[in-house]
Formats: structure tokens, C-alpha cells, sequence
């Protein structure tokens, strides 16, 4: 009787160390090229400043992470009194003009999961949990600095509003952005002035389209992260998206990099659970 169960429980923990192993090989063979360096994530020589979580690998090197800096710094600037001022937003923003850095970029770039309100091949997908803690009225004490193109030293700078300039639509309305680039809410289709990557059908509240952060995230001039200007965003409840479709890979999105640690432990442990839990099952 103490025979078979010893066999019994080596028999479950080789299935375990099987199934971690395999687990593991799987996350690393998942890696696929970056989208600023066209190679895979890999440590860098120079540390990255502005993007500085990334430290063990990234997706990026120090020319970009001083790029994503100054169009961080261009979009916030909103004079001497507000760069002494404390607002969280500010670093969700900030993990956002990063994710070109994040060594798991790749995984955030492909199909949308939303392909009722995407039309676009693939997306870029940030978490709900970093986009409702920038939403457009987070900013508004101090105010935001669009250019008329962050790429060019010489465009226009206007000072805005950012809940004004993005504003929250209501369930089932259609977001539309004019060709002069302002974003409105409309009740009929928005045909021609349809946004990019957009299948110009109504939003839901619960998917998060119709939320200002939405507009803002999808602005070139605005919160559009730097080398993704030609992805449409889409914003991911990841626990709605994991009870709906249950693939790690469909629901993957920008999550908080300054928790990264926190989160990577909590999720081995709960892999090991499951693998005790599916194992004994299995017996």
C-alpha cells in the first residue's frame, strides 16, 4: 500500500515538473522580434533611463528610451509649478510611452480580441488597470500640450483640456475623429471620419470603447505610445477577457512594469496550484 502511493506521488510530481517545464519553454518560445529593434528582447549594454524597469532585458535601446522621453515630457509640460506636482496619472502614462521597452512587447501586438469594434489586423492591448488610472480627467488640474506632429521640433503646440478633447461617449454611440483630428460622439455612423483601425460600430461601455482614455491612447498627438502610431489601441479587462476566453495569450496587455516582480511570483504560485490540483485529479 506505501509502495503505490510513493509511486503514485513520484508519478505526480514528474507530472508537475513535466508540465512546469513544458509551461516555461512555451512562455520563452512565445518571445518573437520586437518592434523597435526588430530582434528579439535582450539586455541592454546601456541602461535605459526613462524606461529603467526594464532591466534585466528590453525591448528597446537608450535611442529610443530618450525619444519616448521627450515625448513623455512634451505632452505633460505644462509649465514650472505643475512639474513639481504630484499626479499618479502621470506614471501610468509614463509605463504606457514604455511599452516599446517592454520586453513583452511582442505578446501585446496582434489580433484584437474586440473584432466587433476593430477592424484593424492587429492591436496594440493595454489593461484596463493602467488605462482607467490615466483616464483624461486625471490631467485635467494642469491640462496637457498637444502638437500639431511630435515628430517635427518646429509644429504647433496648443494647451488643452484633456477631458474636453477626449471626452466619454455614451453606451452605443459611435466614436468618430474629424479630419481636422478632434474625437466626437455621434449617434449615426461616422462613415469618412471613422478613426483608424475602427470598424465604425457602436461602442460599449463594458468593453471600454466608448471611455475618453480610449480617444486619448489612440491620438498620435496625444497618448498613442511612440513607434505604434500605425496600431489602433484596445484596452483589455484581462480578468473579463481570461473568465471569457481562458487563453493567456488572447488576453495578454500592458500590466503596471514597476509590479512586474510582484506579479511574476504571484502567478508561478498559482501555477504550481494548479499543477498539484490537476495533478492528484488525475490519480
Amino acid at each position: 500500500m506505501q509502495r503505490s502511493i510513493r509511486m503514485t506521488f513520484r508519478g505526480a510530481l514528474r507530472w508537475i515538473l513535466w508540465t512546469a517545464t513544458l509551461h516555461e519553454l512555451l512562455s520563452e518560445g512565445n518571445e518573437s522580434m520586437c518592434l523597435c529593434t526588430q530582434k528579439e528582447p535582450a539586455k541592454n549594454r546601456i541602461p535605459l533611463l526613462f524606461c529603467n524597469w526594464y532591466r534585466q532585458k528590453s525591448c528597446c535601446l537608450p535611442a529610443f528610451d530618450d525619444d519616448f522621453q521627450g515625448k513623455f515630457s512634451s505632452l505633460i509640460s505644462a509649465g514650472a509649478a505643475c512639474s513639481k506636482y504630484s499626479n499618479k496619472a502621470k506614471h501610468y502614462l509614463a509605463i504606457l510611452f514604455c511599452v516599446g521597452c517592454h520586453p513583452e512587447q511582442p505578446r501585446f501586438l496582434g489580433p484584437p480580441v474586440d473584432t466587433h469594434f476593430y477592424n484593424a489586423t492587429s492591436t496594440l492591448k493595454i489593461c484596463a488597470s493602467i488605462a482607467d488610472r490615466m483616464a483624461p480627467f486625471q490631467f485635467d488640474d494642469c491640462g496637457l500640450v498637444l502638437s500639431t506632429d511630435r515628430d517635427n521640433i518646429c509644429a504647433s503646440n496648443s494647451p488643452i483640456v484633456a477631458n474636453i478633447t477626449f471626452p466619454d461617449c455614451e453606451d452605443s454611440e459611435y466614436v468618430c475623429q474629424d479630419t481636422a483630428k478632434n474625437w466626437y460622439c455621434s449617434t449615426t455612423h461616422c462613415l469618412r471620419d471613422t478613426p483608424m483601425g475602427f470598424a465604425d460600430r457602436p461602442c460599449d461601455r463594458k468593453q471600454k470603447t466608448c471611455d475618453g482614455v480610449l480617444k486619448m491612447m489612440n491620438d498620435n498627438r496625444a497618448a498613442k505610445p511612440p513607434n505604434f502610431e500605425e496600431y489602433p489601441v484596445e484596452i483589455i479587462d484581462k480578468e473579463a477577457c481570461m473568465q471569457q476566453y481562458h487563453d493567456i495569450a488572447k488576453c495578454s496587455c500592458l500590466l503596471d512594469a514597476s509590479n512586474a516582480l510582484k506579479r511574476w511570483k504571484f502567478s508561478i504560485w498559482h501555477w504550481v496550484t494548479f499543477c498539484i490540483i490537476r495533478a492528484f485529479v488525475d490519480i
